[in-house]
């Protein structure tokens, strides 16, 4: 089971982000193609995600994030709201980010057997070598 949230809260100030009608709408549409890489792609990964940090910005409109997490490992990455009108570019955008999300889990994976290995060569050298 997953997780997916679209989160209206600025966490600094508490307060719910009036993000209009229209913006909310786009990014409900790219979220489906969220969940629908959880269901198809990614549904061997207990994979979370969340839309958050809606803010306005005078030169490149409503910006938003999108997170993908794990209990263990998490990417993020902002986008101009506009940007995922096109349901193309959305899909794009998604899949670049389950990417680097991978990308980022692939190298915490490696760090993590990289160090398993060095454990197992340590306890199979004779005490006092």
């Amino acid at each position: 089971m997953t997780d997916n949230r679209i989160d209206l809260v600025d966490h600094k100030t508490e307060a719910v982000v009036p993000v209009p009608a229209e913006t909310l709408d786009i990014v409900e549409r790219a979220d489906r193609i969220v969940e629908e890489a959880q269901r198809h792609s990614l549904r061997h990964i207990p994979l979370d995600s969340r839309w958050s940090q809606f803010e306005q910005d005078r030169v490149n409109g409503w910006l938003v994030s999108l997170h993908l997490f794990t209990p263990e490992h998490d990417y993020g990455q902002q986008v101009r709201v506009d940007d995922l009108r096109d349901p193309k570019a959305a899909k794009e955008f998604v899949w670049d980010v389950v990417s680097r999300f991978g990308s980022t889990l692939n190298d915490k994976a490696g760090v993590m057997i990289r160090q398993l290995r060095a454990d197992l060569r340590n306890m199979q050298q004779p005490a006092g070598e």
